[in-house]
């Protein structure tokens, strides 16, 4: 099942944009979980202890299947999320992000950014907000309210680009990780507004 059944490809004034990421991107977001594991910038779940079961685990969400995990209630359940990676022609694959559909209270739909990392050589050029931007714009196309993203302390750089982006604190979960949210107000207002008469 695809979170964004119409997003195929999106690419920003930028030149730079995301795509699906397909079969062939693997090894790119493999390396990139390691680097962010080691970094402190992702929760350790020792992916880089068994190289080939995080592979394995990338390969089984880009086929769409549903993957186990542990909801923050500690029960067990099966999830779609979707890998995406950002870049250009020119330079490639520089970054990836996964989504995963949240659990906003209803009506509200909401989307949680699981994973974003960018390639440590294009840091600081202004990618970070330029994909954040592209995410929430498809987000809004495809009508999810809210945008959700956990972030830990260590990850400053990170946090100085959520809140330049409009994402706000809302609390912690279980590990720690600040918990930031950007709300697409217009399009709370205009369903708001479709149910009054």
């Amino acid at each position: 099942m695809r979170i964004f059944k119409s997003i195929k490809n999106f690419v920003n004034k930028r030149n730079f944009g995301v795509r699906r990421a397909d079969k062939s991107d693997v090894d790119f977001i493999a390396e990139q979980i390691f680097i962010g594991e080691r970094e402190g910038n992702f929760l350790n779940n020792k992916s880089s202890e068994n190289i080939d079961d995080l592979k394995w685990h990338i390969s089984q969400v880009i086929a769409g299947v549903p993957v186990p995990t542990i909801s923050y209630e500690g029960t067990p359940e099966l999830e779609y999320q979707e890998y995406f990676i950002y870049g250009s022609k020119k330079t490639g694959s520089i970054g990836f992000f996964k989504f995963h559909e949240g659990n906003a209270t209803y009506p509200l739909r909401e989307i949680e950014i699981r994973l974003l990392s960018m390639d440590e050589k294009f840091k600081g050029n202004g990618h970070g907000s330029n994909l954040l931007r592209i995410i929430l714009e498809i987000a809004r196309l495809s009508e999810f309210h809210a945008v959700m993203f956990r972030c830990f302390d260590k990850s400053a750089k990170m946090i100085k680009v959520l809140e330049k982006n409009s994402f706000e604190l809302q609390g912690r979960d279980p590990d720690g990780a600040g918990i930031y949210k950007f709300y697409d107000m217009h399009l709370i207002q205009l369903e708001a507004l479709e149910g009054v008469e």
